[in-house]
């Protein structure tokens, strides 16, 4: 992985938090990126009255992964276990505050960032035919 990439994000989530920003009251998900000619720099908060804490994680390539819903974390019945399984095809940085295996987002080694964005209170259009987590 580019040893740049990590550095920056963990640079970043050290900055925000060192900053105050990261204990900014707020009820909205943001995420944006700022690119300066080959500098790029991602950033992200989460919806919380409360500070979250969390763990910067480093995945290699070349692992297997299976998919794991909320409600099958939270429900005793396994109705509908997820199906989703996949190669880590590149390496990448995550960040999250429930384990090692359940991100909140990161980005991988080319460049591919990918955060969770939930609106509280609100549902996702239901297709059968689409791959799910949900």
């Amino acid at each position: 992985m580019k040893k740049s990439i990590v550095f920056l994000m963990i640079l970043g989530v050290f900055c925000l938090s060192k900053l105050g920003f990261a204990e900014i009251k707020s009820h909205r998900y943001s995420s944006f990126m700022i690119k300066k000619e080959h500098v790029l720099l991602y950033s992200h908060n989460l919806d919380s009255d409360e500070p979250v804490p969390g763990t910067v994680y480093i995945n290699k390539r070349g692992i297997l992964k299976k998919g794991c819903t909320f409600k099958e974390l939270t429900s005793p019945e396994q109705m509908e276990p997820s199906t989703l399984i996949w190669i880590y095809q590149f390496g990448s940085v995550t960040f999250g505050h429930l384990g090692a295996n359940f991100p909140d987002g990161g980005m991988n080694e080319v460049g591919l960032f990918v955060w969770e964005m939930s609106l509280m209170n609100t549902t996702f259009i239901q297709d059968k035919k689409l791959p799910k987590l949900l």
